[in-house]
């Protein structure tokens, strides 16, 4: 090959192909420089059926690129759609065990109140008399100010006791120092 029919591509179609395939680039286009010098000197019967040649590799080479170009794109296409349904089948899933998680726990706190309703030695239908909620929240307000009562009076003592107890240290001492 003639170094001075080589072509250097421009620097932005350099950054865009890899090494190997600029080399290939430089070949093609110093052999399309070569046989254009030569093309000269070719008969007008050759140059007919090269163009004819030409005009039918074009032809097929669009027709290949258009059927690859759908089948990459028929497979990305897949590709996505596989993609979209595995994460719709995944959510249905996890949605399917929560829901049923919310029902067994539900089930389970419906069935943990009926058991204490039904052994508790109120019946049932004292629960729905107006009369007998009174009663209860009577009751736990008394309960609560029993409570309250309980702490404060549990104040008092401590302090009571801190005093009888700095009353009774002062006993001792002075009556260690007075024998």
């Amino acid at each position: 090959m003639n170094t001075t029919n080589q072509i250097l591509l421009s620097g932005e179609e350099s950054h865009s192909l890899q090494s190997q395939d600029l080399i290939i680039d430089q070949i093609g286009k110093t052999v399309a420089v070569s046989l254009d010098k030569e093309l000269k000197h070719l008969s007008p019967h050759v140059l007919a059926r090269l163009e004819n040649a030409r005009e039918i590799a074009l032809t097929k080479q669009k027709i290949s690129s258009r059927t690859s170009s759908s089948a990459t794109f028929d497979l990305l296409n897949l590709r996505s759609s596989i993609n979209w349904v595995g994460m719709l089948l995944v959510t249905s899933i996890v949605l399917y065990f929560v829901v049923d998680w919310q029902q067994n726990s539900r089930i389970s706190d419906i069935a943990d109140l009926d058991t204490a309703i039904l052994s508790d030695s109120v019946p049932p239908d004292a629960y729905a008399d107006e009369g007998f909620r009174v009663f209860l929240k009577e009751m736990i307000q008394r309960k609560e100010t029993e409570k309250e009562q309980a702490i404060k009076n549990k104040d008092q003592i401590t302090v009571q006791d801190t005093v009888q107890d700095t009353a009774h240290t002062e006993a001792v001492k002075d009556a260690s120092q007075n024998p």
